[in-house]
């Protein structure tokens, strides 16, 4: 990986981050997030266990803090957007 390629990869981390901590100061302590299979496993690759993940066929629903999520994306990074959706539950797509 090029160093170009690392500092964007940190810039689009914090951004998420940034993001994920707006919509928890307007929300509950607990988020559900809900993540395709595939974004779980690159998230979460060893700790399946340790957030609660229910799998479904089409992808997975797991509840964790913010300081499990921001602890998360620091350790594995992160490739998807967040953004609000309804009830008050941040979805990860």
């Amino acid at each position: 990986m090029s160093d170009r390629d690392e500092v964007s990869r940190v810039l689009f981390r914090a951004k998420v981050v940034r993001i994920v901590r707006d919509v928890l100061k307007k929300i509950d302590a607990e988020v559900l997030y809900i993540v395709t299979r595939d974004l779980l496993e690159y998230l979460f690759p060893e700790h399946l266990a340790l957030y609660g993940v229910e799998v479904t066929a089409s992808g997975a629903v797991i509840y964790v803090t913010p300081l499990d999520f921001e602890r998360a994306s620091s350790i594995y990074g992160s490739v998807a957007e967040v953004r609000p959706v309804y009830s008050g539950r941040v979805g990860l797509w």
